[in-house]
């Protein structure tokens, strides 16, 4: 809790331009979900639109259920989310042995 409470403080104390950086990498994945969205939707027609069972589901193939978004994903991650991935990765690459909920308590 405690180096999330940091990472929280270390986002709002960024420079705009330094968030700048974070804003552009989130709106290039949106624009790259969307386009994936659409190549979907066009693979598999109406049933993908309307959020019908995959065609391959329907037939017993692997999986179940109705068609996310994006195969695994349910929507993009924000500027913010993106930091915090970011950070988390460095403090690992800083602290090997820690666990991942350890590096979120400390």
């Amino acid at each position: 809790a405690e180096n999330m409470r940091k990472i929280g403080e270390l986002w709002r104390n960024m420079p705009p331009e330094e968030r700048e950086r974070y804003a552009q990498e989130a709106q290039q994945a949106h624009e790259q979900a969307q386009a994936q969205q659409q190549q979907m939707a066009q693979a598999y027609g109406n049933a993908y639109a309307a959020g019908q069972q995959w065609p391959a589901m329907a037939q017993g193939g692997r999986g179940g259920g109705f068609a996310p978004q994006q195969p695994g994903v349910t929507r993009t991650l924000s500027a913010y989310h993106l930091f915090v991935r970011h950070t988390l990765q460095q403090l690992k690459q800083d602290n090997p042995g820690l666990e991942q909920g350890e590096c979120m308590k400390k």
